[in-house]
């Protein structure tokens, strides 16, 4: 759900985990991904941009699913990123 540039601040504790509840009842488990392990693989795409682990990875399967991202992240202040297919 959310990969900052280094310049950005981060989001309170607080916030980033009452958006990962509200994920999560929203999109349930198997769309929402928050073990380092799991989100490690959407920390680059094939550019030369350096990333960082994200804190959440949410698993998008329908337009639906993408409101439901955006509503909490706006909802929270908790800044969210959009990967397409990571090229």
């Amino acid at each position: 759900m959310s990969e900052l540039r280094s310049d950005d601040p981060s989001p309170s504790r607080d916030a980033l985990d009452r958006a990962l509840s509200l994920l999560g009842k929203r999109l349930g488990p198997s769309k929402l991904l928050t073990a380092a392990d799991s989100c490690a693989a959407y920390a680059r795409d094939e550019s030369e941009a350096e990333g960082r682990v994200p804190d959440a990875v949410v698993v998008a399967e329908s337009g639906a699913d993408v409101l439901a991202a955006l509503v909490v992240a706006g909802g929270t202040g908790v800044p969210l990123t959009p990967r397409g297919a990571g090229t």
